[in-house]
């Protein structure tokens, strides 16, 4: 039994089943994560495994960023989701401690590994695809397609950044490796990139509208073929249009944006917004260490409750906005030209619009308390908890190898840390379990296999 664990077959094995697990978010990934903790303790040799791994700067600084969540616990008053945040980052710790004491894996089995996640995802969205259909044959509802309708077993950020992620593998794996044959990588490229406007996460259409491009443009234009690259282009844009001017959820997430994008003087009705200006608070007076993994979102949450006014129309709130708008051109400028086009006066649509937006904001800090939002901000999450030499380590974490990978033309790794960067913008993505497992797994294979000369 002994031998079997600490044959590196297994540990090859239980790599593809940590893969296969993240990518359709079973149980399986978690009992292979087990597995790989019980064969390195087994194996033995950890003085040697450990200076391994500390000799490799960001594999350090990853295990670094889960010390200093974890010792926020003795700064948190909430002991109990101290701990809890604690073990759910674990694999933060878990994956560069065992990877990359091991010996590197072949090329051909660190491909494997991609692979059998990006299928996991694509099999994972193909059986929602099918939940979809039985739902609306039932219903006869188009939105059962779109948005968290469609999911079946993880929120729609998580499903639409690892959708995102393995059309990146799919691609790389058909022009680089030539590992998957064109039939394959054709159809699942597919399947994933209508998936990703299907799922309606805005931010990864956003990430999918600047990589895809920009691979079509590049690729054609490296073998003399620009005016290819460019109809690939200009196809994608108006396939993207299409599907999101259809009548649904996705079709009301695009108005909403664009309307949010168009609101004037920054008084954006996004909850986000919201939440943003909650969260900074919370930073401003935790700025140095944070205020512990127990207790940044009670303070957030109590920033939500103090936000909530009893009575948000009453003439004195409504009149001192009306009066701070009043000092900003635009937006006198802007409502100007409203009042006259519609033929009301410019103080009635000054102050019906102050009433609209205080009454959103009321009802978003109410809704926000109530269903316990985080801060929706992984770098606003890292901030509030361990504080600004905090967040500069998991800046560092993310831009450092991005910037390399970059000038030493890696450019796999270097779109993995761009949708992930950008996924940490609109998400706490590392505070759920789908998160926890995804990034640093995948972090840490791309460490187990660069030259780590160039990225320390």
């Amino acid at each position: 039994m002994l031998s079997f664990l600490k044959d590196r077959q297994t540990y090859f094995y239980l790599l593809l089943l940590v893969s296969v697990g993240i990518g359709l978010q079973s149980v399986i990934y978690k009992v292979a994560i087990i597995g790989l903790l019980l064969q390195w303790i087994i194996q033995g040799e950890y003085k040697q495994k450990l200076t391994g791994v500390v000799k490799n700067n960001l594999a350090a600084s990853l295990i670094g960023l889960y010390f200093f969540l974890a010792i926020s616990f003795f700064w948190s008053e909430n002991k109990i989701v101290a701990i809890t945040d604690a073990m759910l980052k674990l694999p933060l710790v878990i994956f560069p401690l065992v990877i990359l004491s091991q010996k590197r894996l072949s090329a051909k089995e660190i491909n494997q590994v991609f692979l059998a996640f990006a299928l996991s995802s694509c099999l994972l969205n193909l059986f929602c695809m099918w939940d979809a259909v039985s739902s609306f044959i039932n219903t006869g509802k188009i939105n059962e397609f779109y948005y968290y309708n469609l999911t079946i077993n993880m929120h729609t950020a998580y499903q639409a950044m690892f959708t995102s992620f393995s059309i990146v593998i799919f691609f790389y794996l058909f022009i680089e490796e030539n590992v998957i044959s064109n039939w394959l990588a054709y159809f699942a490229i597919a399947i994933q990139v209508i998936f990703v406007f299907l799922l309606s996460s805005r931010m990864q259409i956003l990430i999918m509208m600047v990589i895809l491009p920009t691979f079509f443009i590049g690729y054609y234009y490296k073998r003399k073929k620009p005016v290819i690259g460019l109809l690939y282009a200009l196809f994608l844009f108006v396939f993207s249009y299409l599907i999101i001017t259809i009548p649904s959820a996705l079709n009301y997430r695009y108005k909403q944006t664009i309307s949010q994008i168009k609101s004037v003087g920054g008084d954006s009705s996004d909850p986000r917004n919201f939440i943003w200006t909650a969260g900074l608070q919370v930073v401003k007076k935790n700025f140095l260490i944070g205020a512990g993994s127990g207790d940044a979102k009670d303070l957030l949450l109590d920033e939500y409750s103090q936000a909530i006014i009893e009575n948000p129309l009453a003439d004195t709130l409504v009149d001192s906005m009306v009066s701070k708008m009043k000092k900003r051109n635009k937006i006198v400028s802007y409502f100007k030209k409203k009042s006259s086009n519609n033929n009301i006066t410019f103080e009635k649509k000054l102050t019906d619009y102050a009433r609209n937006i205080l009454g959103k904001k009321n009802k978003n800090y109410k809704n926000a308390l109530k269903k316990e939002y985080n801060f929706h901000n992984q770098y606003f999450q890292i901030f509030a908890v361990i504080g600004f030499f905090g967040l500069i380590l998991f800046c560092y974490l993310l831009f450092t190898p991005f910037v390399l990978s970059i000038r030493n033309k890696d450019y796999f790794f270097a779109l993995f840390l761009f949708i992930v960067g950008f996924s940490f913008l609109t998400e706490s993505m590392l505070e759920r379990q789908a998160g926890t497992s995804f990034f640093p797994f995948f972090y840490v294979i791309f460490l187990s296999v660069i030259n780590q000369n160039k990225l320390s």
